[in-house]
């Protein structure tokens, strides 16, 4: 949500909460989603756009800018979400930063909603895999030509 009038962003998102909406803000660092929104408007999850996380590589000399990103938000106190972890390497780097929320391809593709639903209720699937499926809301495949990790939790969500 996006107002060039701060004062009604604020109230809008003021009554979304006072109704247990959860509060976030995507793509952290690019377009409108930048440092002003931070203090101001009561954040509760801050998601970390895909250049951050590409950032992370075995070489750490390359991370220090999604540390900061990551600081800034467990200083607002918020939870962070990853995207785009495609690594065992970034998948482990972002845990010992405390970043348990992560999603992309090495946890599970894109999942119709039907699949998805499946899948949360599938024996087959442990609570931990459950926790990373993700889906589109238009409840359509999106197909990439990226060489994926073989085993899923798709493989249970047919």
């Amino acid at each position: 949500m996006y107002s060039t009038k701060p004062a009604v962003t604020r109230n809008v998102l003021a009554s979304l909460r006072a109704l247990g909406v959860i509060i976030a803000i995507d793509d952290f660092g690019t377009g409108y989603s930048g440092l002003s929104y931070l203090g101001s408007m009561h954040i509760n999850l801050l998601k970390i756009d895909r250049s951050f996380v590409a950032m992370i590589a075995e070489d750490e000399s390359t991370t220090d800018l999604v540390d900061v990103v990551i600081d800034l938000a467990n200083r607002f106190r918020m939870h962070v979400i990853a995207e785009s972890v495609e690594t065992e390497w970034q998948k482990n780097y972002l845990l010992n930063k405390r970043v348990v929320y992560q999603q992309d391809y090495l946890f599970a593709e894109p999942l119709p909603l039907q699949a998805f639903l499946s899948c949360l209720v599938s024996p087959a699937v442990s609570l931990a895999q459950r926790r990373c499926c993700r889906f589109t809301t238009t409840g359509e495949y999106r197909r990439e030509t990226k060489k994926r990790p073989a085993a899923r939790l798709n493989s249970h969500c047919q």
